[in-house]
């Protein structure tokens, strides 16, 4: 382990998003591979639902949630500061929250580079998930303060630059899995109930994320909706963390009368094990910069039916529908008849993600993007422009 290899992850919390999990994973890869790596949620964990901490990765518990931000940086502040000056550089996996300016100052306080690692659309996303001006300003300074920028996908990367990134402190930094791991849990024999599953062998739909509007689950159900009027009796899964919209998309499942076909999971510890049981996977979000629920369920051999969403995440995933098909986002008739062309004829899709490994294992295989992610940051380390906490937030 080389002095230059020593990295503190700021987090505003522990989760199991995601954007958290693949931070989780490049961790423990880096880990793996030589560096010592301190994650710093700055508080408690959010919800009991998070995935299995990285291993070889030393974790400083923050404050207790629900304890007032304001409050909890003051009494933690020499704490946090002591950890980041034994630090090589600093690293934020988000492009929202509090721990952004939290990991710039410590940056700046240690005079260690301050990387940022917006895994969405940066500028969409502080529109959305901050209604504050002065703080949606706070987080614009930060990206564009930061020494380098690593983006998960071209699109991200336009979105830093719009929000005034320098085009020379930026690049992509593509999310994956691993993909060897993930392929050999497929599936080898026909229809397979799952843990959810009591009612036979009805075709089992599995879709996968946060239950928040932008994710586009109310097309769904009214294409479970449409397909009952057909007479084509499905059984939809939804296994993720509930974002605020869960009591809504049940009342419209209710209103529809198709209450009896879809089920809401909630977290799930495993989620690979229900989705590896799936006829279908559909994914209808509105936008998606990669989508790496399409790449676990292309890895297991499952078809693929998603939403050709703003920012190019399913078309990238899928490769233009050479491994599954993409409809247009929104419209809940033409993912309906998606579901009805793949249930008469299953091994088309079917085929298709089968025909997907060699493609993943090139494009989305997490250990070869943890190593490149890592020399990324290595070359802003080697870089050695250490600015002082006094420029943090200097124009």
């Amino acid at each position: 382990m080389t002095a230059d290899r020593d990295l503190l992850i700021v987090m505003e919390s522990l989760g199991a998003t995601g954007g958290h999990q693949w931070a989780y994973r490049l961790a423990e890869t880096w880990a793996t591979n030589g560096w010592k790596v301190t994650i710093l949620p700055l508080l408690g964990t959010e919800d009991e639902a998070v995935a299995t901490m990285p291993v070889g990765v030393e974790i400083h518990r923050g404050e207790p949630w629900g304890t007032p931000f304001l409050r909890a940086i003051p009494r933690a502040w020499r704490r946090w500061l002591r950890i980041a000056r034994k630090k090589s550089l600093v690293l934020v996996p988000t492009s929202v929250g509090m721990s952004l300016p939290v990991g710039l100052l410590l940056a700046r306080g240690a005079r260690v580079p301050f990387i940022v690692y917006t895994q969405g659309i940066a500028d969409e996303s502080i529109q959305l998930w901050e209604s504050r001006q002065l703080i949606r300003r706070v987080y614009r300074t930060c990206i564009t303060r930061a020494d380098w920028v690593l983006c998960v996908s071209p699109a991200s990367v336009d979105s830093a630059l719009r929000l005034g990134v320098k085009a020379d402190r930026v690049s992509v930094a593509r999310a994956g899995i691993a993909v060897g791991d993930v392929a050999r849990r497929r599936k080898r024999n026909g229809c397979e109930t799952t843990p959810t599953a009591s009612d036979g062998c009805r075709p089992l739909i599995v879709c996968s994320g946060v239950l928040e509007s932008h994710k586009r689950w109310d097309v769904l159900i009214r294409a479970v909706s449409m397909l009952a009027q057909q007479g084509i009796d499905v059984r939809v899964v939804h296994i993720g963390l509930d974002g605020g919209l869960g009591a809504e998309l049940e009342e419209l499942a209710d209103r529809l009368g198709v209450e009896d076909r879809i089920s809401f999971k909630g977290f799930v510890a495993d989620p690979l094990s229900v989705v590896a049981n799936a006829d279908l996977f559909v994914h209808p979000a509105r936008y998606e910069t990669i989508g790496l629920v399409l790449v676990e369920a292309l890895a297991l051999g499952i078809p693929v039916i998603a939403a050709d969403s703003e920012y190019g995440g399913p078309r990238l995933v899928l490769r233009n529908g050479e491994f599954g098909r993409l409809v247009n986002e929104g419209s809940a008739s033409e993912l309906a008849a998606a579901i009805a062309d793949h249930l008469c004829d299953p091994e088309f899709l079917r085929n298709r993600a089968m025909a997907a490994m060699d493609y993943l294992e090139s494009s989305f295989e997490s250990d070869r993007l943890a190593t490149e992610i890592a020399d990324q940051m290595l070359a802003v380390v080697h870089r050695r422009n250490r600015p002082s906490l006094r420029r943090a937030f200097r124009a």
